[in-house]
């Protein structure tokens, strides 16, 4: 069921271990089971938006070469996307 990793830095081995599950598929069936059940995902709406944000302007940065900065975090207020 978990996958195992070695990390090794500095003369250091660190056995990690990972799920063999397939992020995308986990959250596809939860996604599904809750509808079925009727009960709420564990990620809501906006947490959900706030992660696409992020991940598209993590991606653009890189893209463009640019270097991180604190105040990036401000365009991704749930609040201020147009939908």
């Amino acid at each position: 069921e978990y996958g195992q990793v070695l990390y090794r830095q500095d003369g250091l081995i660190e056995k990690v271990y990972t799920s063999n599950i397939e992020p995308l598929n986990a959250e596809l069936e939860h996604f599904v089971n809750c509808v079925r059940g009727g009960n709420q995902p564990s990620v809501g709406g906006e947490q959900a938006l706030k992660a696409l944000r992020l991940a598209s302007l993590i991606e653009q940065m890189a893209l463009d070469g640019k270097v991180w900065q604190q105040r990036d975090l401000e365009c991704i207020n749930p609040q201020a996307v147009k939908v």
